[in-house]
């Protein structure tokens, strides 16, 4: 046997042990997700990157299929079907109501107010923008977005501005009655609007994220946020949109939406949608960014958009708002 063959045989013989143990790394976040993450912060962060751990989860299960590795493969297989079952919803569309009013809904995070307001302004008007919700809305972005025009295309508005991450706002081309804020550390205005002969409840929302060290806050924003989310009357249309800070592997967002809630890119069928990522600079691989609708709603496409100066990608859902 020559010595480039034992070489060889020495490194496969390294990576059928190596494998197993890689796949095992990679299956922790499957694994938090299936018996949930308690809101425990390192739990939380191990959730939001799931998705990423997906194409490493295909490539170790077949590494571990071409390396003969049986017990590894079998492993791989389990856990990539678990995350074929929770992701799968994603591409399957429900049927949108045949009949309704057409609302167009959008939502961006400004972050701290530094999205270039006239490109907010040019999505509204590109995409006939009907309510629009915006986080991280300073009292300096308020000025700048009415001066490039945005009242003059929704001229209704329920506005919380407020420092660096703080403050949110909501915009509408149908008159609005402002409801209790559901503030947390960050604001979170709400409105009814009468649309089509029908009160709408449109909540902005903006909980906490969660950090490395701490999700005191975190899970104490998502306790409040489900508590008013449940006290709204079933009966009436509603819309929550805005950053969650969460996704659906994260079991506060799980819990929030219960049975009685559907994220519009679900419901559309768009697949994953990330609108969030570390590095701008790079494309998003979060999605923290949601347009919530209860059962009047329907969804018949979403799209995303980058938004210069902000950390986060605009989220924009075309929905209908079934006839009483």
């Amino acid at each position: 046997m020559s010595a480039l063959t034992q070489r060889i045989g020495a490194a496969l013989g390294s990576l059928r042990k190596t494998v197993p143990w890689l796949l095992a790394a990679a299956s922790v976040p499957s694994v938090v997700r299936l018996v949930g993450d308690r809101g425990m912060p390192w739990a939380v962060m191990l959730t939001a990157v799931l998705p990423l751990m997906v194409p490493i989860l295909v490539v170790l299960t077949l590494i571990a299929a071409l390396l003969r590795n049986r017990d590894a493969m079998v492993a791989g297989l389990v856990v990539l079907g678990l995350n074929a079952m929770w992701l799968a919803p994603l591409w399957i569309s429900d049927d949108p109501p045949r009949s309704g009013t057409k609302i167009v809904a959008m939502t961006l995070n400004m972050r701290y107010g530094l999205a270039a307001p006239s490109k907010i302004v040019d999505q509204v008007e590109a995409n006939k923008v009907e309510l629009l919700a915006l986080t991280e809305l300073t009292p300096q972005a308020v000025s700048t977005l009415q001066a490039d025009g945005l009242n003059r295309l929704l001229p209704y508005q329920v506005l919380s501005p407020g420092d660096h991450a703080h403050g949110s706002g909501l915009w509408s081309r149908w008159p609005l009655t402002r409801g209790p804020d559901w503030n947390g550390v960050h604001h979170m205005p709400g409105a009814t609007a009468r649309i089509d002969g029908q009160d709408v409840v449109i909540r902005v929302v903006h909980p906490f994220r969660t950090s490395r060290f701490t999700a005191v806050a975190y899970r104490r924003d998502y306790r409040a946020l489900t508590a008013h989310a449940k006290s709204l009357d079933p009966s009436t249309p509603s819309i929550m949109m805005g950053d969650f800070n969460a996704g659906r592997d994260q079991q506060a967002f799980r819990t929030l939406m219960g049975s009685r809630w559907r994220d519009a890119p679900e419901y559309a069928g768009s697949g994953f949608t990330p609108t969030w990522n570390w590095w701008t600079f790079l494309p998003p691989v979060l999605s923290l960014d949601h347009v919530l609708i209860s059962r009047q709603f329907g969804a018949t496409r979403t799209a995303t958009f980058r938004a210069p100066g902000s950390d986060h990608h605009g989220l924009i859902a075309w929905l209908v708002l079934r006839p009483v």
